[in-house]
Order: C-alpha cells, then structure tokens, then sequence
C-alpha cells in the first residue's frame, strides 16, 4: 500500500513539474453612447497558470474592473453611477485546433468580484453601497504564437455563452444569455487583448529528471570454448 501511494506521488510530481508554468494578463475598453447616456468600462486582470499538457491549460485571473454610467440630468448636469470591483476568475482552457502559429481554445472560466458603487447628482448627496458579480460561461479564444515563449490572445466576448449574477443591498439581478452582454461586468469589450509568457525554466528542470532502470545482463558464448 505504502509502494502504491509513493509511487502515485511520484508521478503526480513528475508530471507538475512537467507542466509549463506561466504568467499574462488580460486588458479590456469599451465605451458607448446610447441617447446621452455614455458608458465607459475597462478591466485589467493579471494571469498566471500552467499548461498541464499540449491541450490542456489551468490556471486564474485576478484583477481590476471598472464601469462609468453618465446620464442626462437637471440643469444641464449630469447624474454619474461609478461600480469599481476587484475579484479572481479561474478558468480551464481546451485547445480544439491549431493551425501554424495559430490556436484555437475554448474557455470555461468562473468569476467572484466584489466592490463598490459610487452615485451622484445635482440634487441629491452622493451616496456608496456595495455590489458583487459572480458567474460562469465559455468564450472562445483566438492566440498566436510569437515565439516560444510568448504568446498574443484575442478573447471574444460577443461570442460568450453564460450565467451572471449582480447584486446589491435590496437588488439581485440575474441573467443567461449568448454573445455580449452589458450586464456581465466582467466581460469588458468586444474583444479583449491578452498575452502570455512561459517559463522556459520549467521544462528544462523536468527533462533534467531521469529514472534509472536495471537491465539484465547477456552472457555471451564463444564458439570452441564451450
């Protein structure tokens, strides 16, 4: 039993140190202006993780996101609402198709962020409460490899699949849905530009590991002398 367990440790170690660890980020703008109401959003989400095989990466963002509403009001002033969030979204990534330099994934990812809104206007004084998003989806994602070490990614938020959930003291919001979604928070942008860098390191370590095996020795018979 005791052999079974060292044994499964084993490999469980060998193949982490195996993995291809790394590190990126993920950046994301939008504005729209839709009958004087001007919206304003950005995120900007560090990343780390490992590549546990040719196809399969795990790992998380953890980050910033901001959102800016302005809407008409009173005496030609504005009425301003300004949610700031900081949260963590891990996700596990496919490789369904590679072609050149070019790869295709698919991005199941979860997301937990918490903050605050701040709100404004002519009339009344300002005011803060806290808001929280949380959700789950799958976006597709597209990268190129600029070298062997760096990759460029380009995440298609209208094309996301997903559940949201916002909410604030007396307020839940909830909602399922295909594509870009205003009400998905963290999903910033119609496309969001990202990078990761690998760390060579990693997998010269894990090729250094070498097992030792016996083999049995040959005897060798020589004509006249037996």
């Amino acid at each position: 039993m005791k052999k079974l367990i060292l044994t499964s440790a084993l490999i469980a170690f060998v193949a982490i140190l195996q993995a291809q660890w790394f590190v990126g980020g993920t950046f994301g703008y939008s504005y729209r202006s839709v009958s004087e109401t001007r919206t304003n959003e950005f995120s900007v989400l560090p990343m780390f993780g490992y590549q546990w095989n040719n196809r399969l990466t795990v790992g998380s963002n953890v980050g910033f996101v901001g959102h800016t509403i302005s809407r008409p009001f009173c005496c030609s002033s504005r009425e301003v609402t300004r949610t700031t969030l900081w949260g963590i979204q891990p996700f596990v990534r496919h490789t369904i198709a590679e072609f050149g330099d070019f790869s295709v994934l698919a991005n199941f990812r979860l997301h937990y962020f918490v903050g605050r809104s701040y709100f404004a206007n002519l009339w009344d004084d300002p005011s803060a409460y806290s808001f929280g998003s949380r959700g789950i989806n799958v976006v597709p994602i597209l990268s190129y490899s600029v070298s062997e070490m760096f990759r460029i990614e380009a995440t298609f938020n209208f094309m996301s699949l997903g559940w949201n959930r916002n909410s604030s003291p007396g307020f839940v919001e909830r909602n399922f849905g295909i594509g870009s979604n205003p009400k998905h928070l963290v999903d910033v942008g119609l496309i969001s530009i990202g990078f990761i860098y690998k760390f060579r390191g990693t997998e010269r370590e894990a090729g250094a590991i070498k097992v030792r095996t016996s083999t049995p020795r040959r005897s060798i018979t020589v004509p006249g002398l037996e």
